[in-house]
C-alpha cells in the first residue's frame, strides 16, 4: 500500500516542483522493500493520466501496473481525492500482472 499528498495533477501552483511532485509520499515497509527503485515522479505522472480536472471531490482511479525491483509488474488499484487544498492519493495492492 502507498499514498501521496500532492497538488492537483491539473492545476499545479507557482510552488509545483515536478521531481518532487509529492508533498508527502508514504509506503508501507512491504512496498519500499520491493520497489525501491519506483520513482514518485513515475506515479504522479500516471496519475494525472486518470485524474480528471475537477474542482473538488474524487478525480479518478484506475489500476496502475508498477515494477518491482526484480522486473516483475504488479498492479495497484489507485485512487485520488481532491479536497479543493490537496489531491489525496491511495494506492492499494492488487496482484502480480500474470
Amino acid at each position: 500500500m502507498l499514498g501521496g499528498i500532492s497538488e492537483h495533477p491539473h492545476r499545479p501552483t507557482a510552488e509545483f516542483d515536478a521531481e518532487n511532485p509529492f508533498r508527502y509520499f508514504v509506503g508501507s515497509k512491504t512496498f519500499h522493500e520491493r520497489f525501491s527503485r519506483t520513482q514518485e515522479t513515475q506515479i504522479f505522472n500516471q496519475m494525472c493520466r486518470y485524474c480528471a480536472n475537477r474542482r473538488g471531490g474524487p478525480l479518478g482511479a484506475a489500476d496502475l501496473l508498477l515494477t518491482d525491483d526484480d522486473g516483475v509488474g504488479h498492479v495497484f488499484h489507485f485512487e485520488t481525492f481532491y479536497n479543493q487544498h490537496d489531491a489525496l492519493t491511495l494506492g492499494v495492492y492488487r496482484h502480480a500482472n500474470t
